[in-house]
């Protein structure tokens, strides 16, 4: 629907709607038929990761800077930028993720040269940050959560063979669970997600 590449998707089961991200866009559409039911509504820059949080309404798209933008899913206005923190390093919003068990929002690092952090956790009703991972060279393009189970899931963007892959972590401290760094379970890892229900 707008000329630009997809980035990322949100679905809206409930509702029937798909949540596209498209470069510096997003659209929402019909589920079944992929007829455009509102948008094109445009972020502050060029995204890689998109999610929604229903409940209040809100779209969340990391803009590649240090934050991400926030607007409102219905009639698409921007409300606000979270710069993230000015200590933070060097940082490139990559994956978003929000979590409505525990009310956070997740977002992940990538392509910035000499980043010391992966995964910042902030809460989802005024975005106070409220966890940061310390990790060098963090190249985390895709990010899922699963506030039941407790787990994050990280996708690494390497080409290195056996060691892309997906990381999981406790939502608790962000402490590894596991590390899956082999070629069978990806390579680039540019989208993860988790199945809630079955998994």
């Amino acid at each position: 629907p707008v000329g630009d590449g997809l980035r990322d998707v949100t679905y809206d089961a409930e509702n029937g709607l798909l949540y596209a991200a498209f470069g510096a866009n997003w659209v929402v559409m019909n589920a079944e038929t992929g007829e455009r039911v509102r948008g094109p509504f445009a972020f502050t820059g060029s995204v890689r990761g998109m999610d929604v949080d229903l409940a209040r309404g809100l779209v969340y798209g990391g803009t590649r800077g240090g934050g991400f933008d926030v607007a409102n899913a219905l009639t698409g206005e921007l409300m606000q930028t979270v710069a993230g923190p000015t200590d933070g390093g060097a940082w490139r919003t990559h994956g978003v993720a929000y979590d409505p068990v525990d009310d956070l929002l997740y977002v992940s690092n990538s392509d910035a040269a000499g980043s010391t952090e992966g995964i910042r956790v902030y809460r989802g009703s005024d975005y106070e940050l409220l966890q940061r991972l310390a990790l060098p060279a963090s190249d985390f393009r895709s990010i899922a959560v699963d506030g039941e189970a407790g787990i994050v899931v990280v996708g690494h963007q390497t080409s290195a063979y056996d060691a892309s892959g997906v990381s999981i972590y406790r939502t608790d401290d962000l402490t590894l669970i596991e590390r899956l760094e082999e070629y069978r379970y990806g390579d680039k890892v540019y989208g993860v997600s988790i199945d809630t229900e079955n998994n």
